[in-house]
């Protein structure tokens, strides 16, 4: 196992990882792993919003030119014909779209550490595989984390702050998107919703830290 050398700054992990870099924010978009699959048609310009990222930079334009946009309203909006149109193209995309066929058992890591959840995941992935036979039952760990930073400190508040909208990106696109494909199965439903909700929450808010 090699080591991972970080910089003095987490502010220098912001955006991809370049030149063999193993520590990003951008490994964090997990959903853009999975759009690879192609279970979405990703032509819906909320999907492509959530996907890149885009709708902050959207956001913070909307609220600068807010009292604009209330007065040329009417000119920000597309006419019935180009409408009809476009709308006439994103159902020719949906038609051709082709992803792949392969079934997907999709379950967040940690519910293998609750037990519950854990024997449905088993049961899930008996299922998954055409198995008959009960799985040994999945086994909790607790990794060594010698490295370890807390991401509470002052110093990461930038990072810590894409990270969730990066998190929050990434739920509302598995619950709203990918998991509502027929051929996507979720592990323990209840268990993965609550599990999915805490990825849009900042684990250093006030709530989340009083115990």
């Amino acid at each position: 196992r090699r080591n991972v050398s970080l910089p003095k700054s987490t502010f220098e992990l912001i955006g991809k990882c370049e030149n063999h870099q193993k520590v990003c924010t951008d490994r964090a978009r997990m959903h853009a792993g999975l759009a690879r699959l192609g279970k979405t048609t990703m032509v819906d310009e909320e999907e492509i919003s959530l996907l890149f990222g885009t709708r902050y930079d959207e956001q913070q334009q909307q609220q600068q030119n807010q009292s604009i946009q209330q007065k040329t309203n009417t000119h920000n909006h597309l006419s019935n014909e180009q409408q009809q149109h476009h709308t006439r193209q994103l159902s020719r995309k949906k038609q051709d779209h082709h992803g792949l066929p392969n079934k997907v058992l999709l379950y967040e890591v940690r519910q293998i550490h609750d037990p519950e959840a854990s024997k449905e995941l088993s049961t899930s992935m008996c299922q998954y595989l055409g198995i008959h036979e009960d799985l040994p039952a999945i086994s909790s760990y607790k990794q060594n984390k010698t490295r370890a930073i807390d991401i509470c400190d002052e110093e990461h508040d930038e990072v810590r702050k894409l990270l969730v909208e990066h998190g929050t990106d990434a739920a509302i696109w598995i619950q709203e998107y990918f998991t509502r494909h027929g051929s996507v199965e979720v592990a323990s439903p209840d268990s993965f919703q609550r599990l999915m909700s805490d990825w849009r929450v900042d684990p250093c808010s006030n709530e989340n830290t009083k115990q």
